[in-house]
Order: structure tokens, then C-alpha cells, then sequence
């Protein structure tokens, strides 16, 4: 007997969010890149990738002695250091959903670089290079039969 009618299944929260691996070869790299930014988008993170969310900016405070600082500046620097400390923990989220999902080969050539960014930028350049590449060499071998 199967499963009641009325159950609905709910996959867990982190199942929603797997992406099949980078092959090496590059040959999935159109349907991984949809995938994985679709993924991204989920987490809230898409922005780690693409840039648009920089490392917070410090606030304007009343003056630069923080022995004479206001309550609102207090304040200000509280929110500011939430900020960072969410930043900072949605940054690491994001190299690990990118690392985790790549070549080891390709993970060594992005591993010294500054962030995600950075990491996400080399491999979309090298992998839609090779796109290009290999459209040309499949016309190219169409065009020969």
C-alpha cells in the first residue's frame, strides 16, 4: 500500500538547493550555471557572485572619538557590525555551495582569489570561452558531413 493520498511531500530545505557537479570537461556548463545561480538566488546569496552585494560600508558618525559617541551612533555602529558578521557569514556560505560544486582542478586555480566574486568571474570567463569554442567546433564538424 502506498503513501496516503493526502500526504504531500516536503523535501528538506537543503535538497531544494543541490546542483549536479561541474563535469571537468565543461560539457554540462550551460545547465550548471542556470542551476547553480537559480540555487544561489534561493539561499539569497546571488549577489556574493555577481558582486551587487559589497562588503558593508562603515556608517557616518558624529565625530571620530568613539568616547564622545551618541547613542544613535552606538547604534549605527551595532547595526553596522551585524552587518558585517552577516556578510561575512553569507560570503562563506557562498565559497562552499561553489567549491562544493566544481572539479578539483578548478578549485585550485580559484583558490588564492580575493572572494567569490573573483572565484565565480574565472570560472564564468574560462567556461563561456570554451562554449564558444565548442559551438565552433560543432558546427564545424556539421558543416563537414
Amino acid at each position: 500500500m502506498g503513501p496516503d493520498a493526502n500526504t504531500m511531500y516536503t523535501p528538506d530545505r537543503d535538497s531544494l538547493f543541490a546542483v549536479a557537479k561541474l563535469s571537468a570537461d565543461g560539457s554540462n556548463w550551460v545547465t550548471f550555471k542556470t542551476r547553480f545561480i537559480y540555487a544561489m538566488a534561493g539561499h539569497d546569496i546571488e549577489g556574493h557572485f555577481d558582486g551587487s552585494e559589497p562588503f558593508p560600508t562603515p556608517p557616518t558618525f558624529s565625530t571620530t572619538d568613539q568616547n564622545k559617541w551618541t547613542p544613535e551612533d552606538e547604534a549605527k555602529h551595532e547595526s553596522h557590525l551585524k552587518s558585517i558578521r552577516t556578510w561575512k557569514r553569507n560570503e562563506k556560505i557562498a565559497c562552499v555551495q561553489l567549491v562544493q560544486a566544481i572539479s578539483d582542478s578548478l578549485l585550485l586555480r580559484i583558490q588564492h582569489a580575493s572572494n567569490v566574486a573573483d572565484m565565480w568571474t574565472t570560472i564564468v570567463t574560462e567556461h563561456d570561452r570554451k562554449g564558444c569554442m565548442t559551438q565552433v567546433d560543432l558546427h564545424r564538424r556539421m558543416t563537414e558531413k
